[in-house]
């Protein structure tokens, strides 16, 4: 064998011995990429204390303590006498009573974390019908030609709305608004009706109503907190971590607004979870 033949068959062994690595090395890149990618999230979430005599339950103690529907729920509602608004006012003083007890408490949301933690999902239904229930009040008082007491009925309501967002969420603050805009339906009506003494009343009750107003970039904050510990525990779930290794399972994960797509799982398996998380964060 001359130097040149042997050279040019060093120069193949060692072009194959190259070429046989590569794939090894490619496979042994992706594995790290997608060790280190989906590595346990190790993030910790801020968090905050609930006071244990808490206005959120005692609106939820005070839409339980309800004992009749509201004219505006109760399908028999625009036919009412006089005798059934009395009997409503009757069957529901526990309630307007427990409510207006509440006003007097701190209202703070419990830390809306993980999958579990969306408390509001749970109470936000209570709450509305409570919102009816003051409007029912209103609306008996309105009849017997006490608008003093009709304001301050709607303006419980528009409290309850205004103080429900502390420490909450989008979704909390979706159900404050529909308390709210309950509690201010044709309030203005009603306004030019007060005598002095009461439509001073009702501007100060106003005034303090917008101390308690929540700013909104806290939800946007809260609800970041939300979404980034909800994620957190469905990337560290072992169910989870169990589907992202199985290549059968990527298409699940493609969140496209058509069709599954196998592509987008496959770079959802691939992707930083902790990444993901950090964004979250960041836009919150």
């Amino acid at each position: 064998m001359t130097q040149e033949t042997s050279s040019k068959t060093k120069s193949f062994l060692m072009g194959c011995g190259i070429a046989a690595l590569v794939p090894i090395v490619l496979l042994i890149l992706t594995a790290v990429i997608f060790t280190v990618n989906n590595r346990p999230i190790k993030i910790s979430i801020p968090s905050h204390t609930v006071p244990k005599d808490n206005g959120l339950d005692w609106f939820v103690r005070a839409a339980d303590a309800g004992k009749r529907l509201s004219p505006t729920s109760d399908t028999n509602g625009p036919n009412w006498t006089m005798a059934d608004y009395k009997l409503f006012m009757k069957d529901n003083a526990a309630c307007f009573a427990i409510q207006r007890q509440a006003l007097t408490k701190p209202c703070v949301n419990s830390p809306s974390r993980g999958i579990t933690g969306m408390a509001m999902f749970k109470v936000g239904a209570k709450i509305r019908e409570l919102a009816r229930t003051l409007q029912g009040e209103a609306m008996y008082y309105e009849k017997i030609g006490d608008f003093g007491k009709a304001v301050d009925s709607q303006l419980d309501c528009v409290e309850m709305g205004v103080s429900m967002p502390n420490k909450g969420a989008l979704l909390t603050d979706l159900v404050a608004i529909g308390v709210e805009s309950i509690g201010m339906h044709d309030i203005k009506r009603k306004l030019p009706k007060l005598n002095p003494d009461e439509l001073a009343h009702a501007a100060a009750r106003i005034e303090q109503i917008r101390k308690k107003r929540v700013p909104y970039s806290e939800i946007v904050m809260e609800g970041g907190y939300m979404t980034a510990s909800y994620w957190i525990e469905i990337f560290n779930n072992r169910k989870t971590r169990q589907e992202l290794l199985d290549p059968r399972t990527w298409s699940q994960w493609s969140f496209s607004s058509g069709p599954p797509r196998y592509f987008d799982g496959l770079k959802f398996a691939f992707a930083n979870k902790t990444g993901i998380v950090n964004q979250i964060l960041r836009f919150s």
